[in-house]
């Protein structure tokens, strides 16, 4: 409450004497390697608590289908390139002091990618931050948290060139948008959050009918209950970005796009290794979010998630209404030309997500992908996925190797024919709903005694005025 308090003070005093566009605009850009939509609240999971990302969403924007071109990684995702490619462009017009990457240190795609293709920005733009993975590793020394305090930290600098009177210090007016780019690998195999987190999703699949007496210890860190006590570290941290940048939409407008390369694959995600028909759609549906200053409500705590006619028809001027969910098909193409626009405003013949939604251009009818370390292929369309598969070999993915194109990874080998699967969300759901109706009517209750626990965990080893995950 303190934070939130601290965030409102901030936003009434300095609009009542600034006008935010006086200033340089923001664009924050937030990078998964790895990492399931599926997951995610806002993508409809009632199990795992990420209440940060869900605030966000109601905020923001959501587009429920974004479609990688590899699920496997195995090639070097369009937006990744194109962000080097303005990152080394800022730096020849002598203006790399106004973008700054930050990428988990861990991850060795980067590493290998930045090593080989733009060693030059590794002296002035680029920072690796390191962190560390383990059971009894505090969270705020994960690779995520730490990589998100880099970041508030250079947000913190930025926010200092504003004069207190509402001025900016230096000459950013009418200057080119300042941009960080914050890179993590999303969420590692072998999953290994703070296991008093993870206990806690261990103890409430239990009472939900889990037999986990029957799993080995060794399969421990490639349980889905541990994948979701992730996926509340990261949406944690994300929730102390998500504070800093409402300070800053007090002097300057800011966007934010939050997305993964891909999502995860699926063996099998519930004890007795029962398959669940469809969810390799999870391996190639990755999260995709868009949050713009000017357009975010206030939400009370007695109302509901979901956004009113009044508060969507606040921001009914702009491209995409606060609250507002896009079902659109869009692939990693459509992220790099989006970002592109935000920093240089450029008009080209390439679609951005707000040329798709003001039917500029038509929406795509299909997103051709190929999954390179499982020799599989496949069309998705906006109602089902075609899969097509060939005898699996030895193949590189993402930490072992990048391939120009997914043809150099194929083999000359008789495809299968393609078998057709719905394209439903109901098919990806991460954890499985109990059938006793008792218990699904209880489901509120168990929740918010999740995240209060969850909350003595998190916020007891973060520094204070990090966020409160129950707000």
């Amino acid at each position: 409450m303190l934070v939130q308090s601290r965030v409102e003070f901030s936003l009434m005093t300095t609009r009542a004497s600034f006008n935010p566009f006086s200033a340089a605009p923001l664009v924050v850009v937030v990078s998964f390697e790895r990492l399931a939509a599926a997951a995610l609240g806002p993508y409809g999971n009632q199990w795992v608590e990420t209440p940060h990302l869900d605030r966000l969403v109601m905020e923001g924007v959501l587009f429920e289908r974004l479609i990688s071109h590899d699920p496997d990684l195995g090639t070097t995702p369009a937006w990744w390139s194109k962000g080097l490619q303005l990152l080394e462009a800022s730096a020849l017009a002598g203006q790399a002091n106004r973008c700054r990457l930050f990428v988990e240190k861990e991850s060795q795609f980067a590493q290998k990618n930045l090593l080989e293709k733009q060693p030059a920005l590794l002296n002035s733009q680029v920072e690796f931050v390191s962190g560390v993975d383990g059971l009894d590793v505090a969270p705020s020394q994960f690779p995520f948290p730490k990589l998100i305090s880099c970041g508030v930290e250079w947000l913190k600098q930025l926010d200092s060139r504003i004069d207190p009177s509402g001025g900016p210090k230096d000459d950013d007016q009418g200057a080119k948008p300042h941009w960080l780019w914050l890179h993590s690998r999303g969420i590692p195999k072998p999953w290994l959050p703070p296991e008093e987190l993870a206990d806690l999703y261990f103890g409430d699949f239990e009472d939900q009918g889990w037999a986990l007496e029957e799993i080995d210890s060794s399969e421990w860190g490639e349980l889905w209950p541990v994948y979701g006590s992730y996926a509340s570290l990261i949406d944690h941290a994300l929730g102390v970005l998500v504070e800093e940048l409402r300070v800053l939409a007090a002097t300057r407008p800011v966007q934010l796009l939050l997305f993964a390369a891909a999502g995860e694959l699926i063996e099998s995600i519930h004890p007795g290794s029962e398959r669940i028909q469809g969810l390799e759609v999870m391996s190639f549906r990755p999260p995709l979010i868009y949050w713009e200053s000017g357009c975010e409500f206030n939400i009370p705590k007695e109302q509901g998630p979901l956004a009113s006619a009044q508060n969507v028809e606040a921001c009914s001027g702009a491209v995409f209404p606060a609250g507002s969910r896009w079902s659109m098909l869009l692939n990693e193409d459509d992220v790099a030309v989006t970002i592109e626009r935000f920093l240089r405003k450029n008009h080209h013949s390439l679609p951005t997500l707000q040329d798709y939604a003001e039917e500029k251009f038509p929406c795509r009818e299909h997103v051709i992908w190929q999954a390179t370390a499982r020799q599989w292929r496949g069309v998705v369309t906006p109602g089902y996925v075609y899969l097509s598969s060939q005898a699996q070999e030895d193949s590189q993915g993402i930490g072992e190797g990048l391939t120009n194109s997914p043809n150099d990874q194929i083999r000359e080998q008789p495809w299968s024919d393609p078998i057709r699967r719905p394209l439903d969300t109901e098919l990806e759901r991460l954890h499985l709903l109990p059938d006793d109706p008792w218990l699904l009517l209880n489901e509120a209750a168990q929740s918010q005694d999740l995240v209060f626990e969850m909350r003595q965990i998190l916020e007891g080893q973060t520094p204070a005025g990090a966020g409160n995950l129950s707000e």
